[in-house]
């Protein structure tokens, strides 16, 4: 069974009674909440936050251009601001590299130094095995549909 099903068994669900948006929202922040609390529990070895350690993910599944703070904070919905410090924080600790872009000056591109590819390699094992405790009792076709419900609603 997977993580969070084994976390929500603590409080059950009356399946009888009609579902309304209020259950749907506290059922999304506790599986949020859970998730998180799983990634930092198994990624404690990184000394890096999951919000830190995913954007060394999102940069990793990137060209080698590198992508702008702007897109990582989009794609991650991270607020600017907070994107601006996990980065400066990364940089900090040489994983990542700053760079002008290469066609506007004023623009910057973030990429993975090869430090960062090298910590994400000596944890990707470990990221997995969580990805697996969590979803793997998900077939791809279920993993579809909860992508495209969460979509529907613009998570």
């Amino acid at each position: 069974m997977g993580t969070l099903r084994s976390h929500s068994a603590d409080a059950p669900v009356d399946d009888t009674r009609e579902k309304d948006p209020g259950d749907v929202i506290q059922r999304l922040l506790r599986t949020a909440a859970q998730v998180t609390s799983e990634q930092t529990r198994r990624l404690r070895a990184t000394t890096l936050s999951p919000s830190a350690f995913n954007v060394l993910l999102e940069l990793a599944e990137s060209d080698d251009e590198g992508l702008q703070p702007c897109t990582l904070a989009a794609r991650l919905s991270i607020s600017r601001p907070s994107m601006c410090g996990l980065v400066d924080g990364l940089q900090a600790k040489g994983l990542v590299t700053r760079a002008p872009h290469h066609r506007d000056g004023r623009r910057v591109l973030v990429s993975l130094s090869d430090t960062g590819r090298q910590l994400l390699e000596d944890h990707r094992a470990t990221y997995d095995a969580m990805l697996d405790s969590m979803l793997g009792d998900l077939t791809g076709n279920d993993m579809r549909h909860l992508i495209g419900l969460l979509q529907r609603i613009g998570v």
